[in-house]
């Protein structure tokens, strides 16, 4: 809680599959489930939703976690990861650490109105914030690494492929990493 936050989930079209080939979960529900808890517990937490665009965000942070979910199901659009960033540069909102969420979106070399996440991100840390960190939550467990593991520790960027609730252990164990850096 020492560190501000910034929760980007992705509300495109595609978010609203299902996880897998049976059951009733969908992406949404997941991004809507951890946008949700991290806006509850973190003392400063501002969420970002995006598609192609930037979308407004008004769910008070008291709100159940189910009211998050169902705040993100009423977006939709099209997918240009970049944009969240874009949007956070140009009214410089410095942030220590973000979760981006997502399905299967291959952020890195993927241009989408001319710059792809990992140039946005780049631009991101030279401009407002050089030592931001990034978590980019997959909800689909397929690793398929749009940029190298080299540039993602250069970078300060977590991967994280599929979820469960060793995600938040995770992040927590590199926040306590940072703490030490």
């Amino acid at each position: 809680n020492e560190y501000s936050w910034a929760v980007c989930p992705d509300v495109s079209g595609s978010m609203q599959n299902r996880c897998g080939n049976s059951g009733d979960l969908r992406f949404i529900d997941i991004a809507g489930m951890f946008t949700g808890f991290f806006r509850k517990g973190l003392k400063d937490c501002k969420i970002v939703p995006w598609s192609d665009h930037v979308w407004k965000w008004n769910v008070p942070k008291n709100d159940s976690i189910v009211s998050h979910i169902n705040a993100l199901v009423d977006f939709n659009g099209g997918t240009d990861m970049s944009c969240a960033l874009r949007f956070l540069i140009d009214n410089n909102v410095k942030r220590d650490f973000f979760i981006f969420i997502t399905d299967t979106e291959e952020y890195g070399t993927r241009y989408c109105n001319g710059q792809s996440w990992i140039k946005s991100w780049i631009d991101y840390r030279h401009r407002v914030n050089s030592r931001a960190e990034a978590f980019i939550l997959r909800g689909d467990s397929y690793v398929t690494n749009p940029f190298s593991d080299a540039d993602a520790a250069k970078y300060g960027i977590h991967p994280i492929y599929g979820w469960n609730d060793n995600v938040v252990k995770y992040i927590a164990y590199v926040i306590a990493n940072h703490k030490k850096a």
